[in-house]
């Protein structure tokens, strides 16, 4: 038996303990030990059943190779042993008159562009323009090896000014695709690339099986999966530019709704299959998710930008973009939870515990609470 399923049991073997020789008659309800041991005994089991420690390894393996690999070809090899003699980049002065700033949207333009850990040449947008482009952590000035070094870099998509190894050097350097600067930045940026790409594969992966297989499937939860992919795109690509512009002033916050998020596409996952019964816990969990981010978000932004009209065209559409898929998983998981109410010919409310709608209204406070302080 693997440890993460010696876990399970150890944890429910301690939630009978807790329960045993409470003296609690025949007919008298539940409390909250009686409620956490079945969540607990339920959670074993889909754990036992769908192997889920067999493919958690499989899929930290998979994650540790992909960050180690680049990290040991660039930070090891290129950094330590074939270039590192290469010279301080002063990050503060520096420009890049090759970078379009594209992806930068209207933040920056070419020629007034600040110090970036990664740069590409179409992708801050507006943010950025060629010429005034700041400091990033992918315009990868160690990654070209010693094949260049800073200020002397030729236009390339990513720039990699140690990549190149000792063939050159800044100030130096041709145009290139991508540049981009061997820090520990530019190690997150690939770190959290590398989970978001391996997460979406898996997710993938499960559905595509789903399919094949021939299993029932709850088309209402598939369509929530496939809503759901811009606000997960925005995640990366937000934590993206949070290490490469080294501004992290709503990094925790964006973080918190990154994760929750990330737990409500696992339930969704689970409720694709029709084999996998609407439980209460998971309804209440994806309902108390979204509100908060609804009330959390709509306080943040998105009554500012959209309601009040003074937000800038794209912020309107990414702040819509983010609120409808929020108000889709608090209406479509209620309407297939009621169905299923009233194919049992059972009350809604007799569908749920009395402690889930009590830790409910609990979560919604604590969450909206501490989405408005962080």
């Amino acid at each position: 038996m693997s440890f993460i399923a010696r876990c399970f049991r150890l944890m429910r073997r301690y939630a009978k303990y807790l329960v045993k020789d409470e003296g609690r008659k025949a007919g008298e309800p539940a409390g909250m030990q009686d409620y956490m041991e079945r969540q607990l005994t339920e959670l074993h089991y889909v754990a036992v059943n769908n192997e889920f420690p067999s493919k958690f390894i499989a899929f930290a393996l998979t994650v540790l190779l992909a960050i180690l690999l680049p990290y040991l070809h660039i930070g090891v090899l290129y950094m330590k042993l074939w270039a590192p003699d290469k010279p301080q980049i002063d990050r503060w002065g520096c420009t890049c008159s090759c970078f379009d700033t594209i992806f930068r949207g209207g933040y920056e333009n070419p020629g007034m562009v600040t110090y970036k850990h990664v740069f590409f040449l179409i992708l801050t947008g507006g943010y950025e323009n060629p010429g005034m482009v700041t400091y990033k952590h992918v315009f990868f000035l160690i990654l070209t090896g010693g094949y260049e070094n800073p200020g002397m870099v030729t236009y390339k998509h990513v720039f990699f000014l140690i990549v190149t190894g000792g063939y050159e050097n800044p100030g130096m350097v041709t145009y290139k695709h991508v540049y981009f600067n061997s820090t520990s930045s530019t190690l997150k940026i690939w770190i959290f690339t590398a989970l978001f790409l391996l997460l979406f594969y898996e997710s993938l992966r499960y559905l595509v099986f789903l399919v094949r297989s021939g299993a029932p499937l709850r088309r209402s939860m598939l369509l929530l999966y496939f809503v759901n992919l811009y606000p997960h795109y925005y995640s990366w690509w937000s934590f993206f530019s949070y290490y490469n512009e080294e501004l992290y002033t709503y990094f925790n916050h964006h973080f918190v709704f990154t994760v929750t998020e990330l737990i409500v596409t696992a339930i969704i996952l689970s409720l694709c299959n029709r084999d996998n019964p609407v439980a209460s816990w998971k309804i209440a969990t994806i309902f108390t998710i979204s509100l908060v981010h609804v009330i959390v978000s709509g306080m943040d932004q998105f009554i500012f930008h959209v309601l009040k009209g003074q937000g800038h065209s794209f912020q309107n559409v990414r702040d819509v973009g983010l609120m409808i898929p929020d108000l889709l998983h608090l209406l479509i998981p209620l309407r297939v939870f009621y169905q299923q109410a009233q194919r049992q010919k059972l009350r809604f409310i007799e569908m749920c515990y009395k402690e889930e709608i009590i830790l409910m209204f609990v979560f919604i406070s604590i969450g909206t609470i501490l989405g408005r302080l962080i």
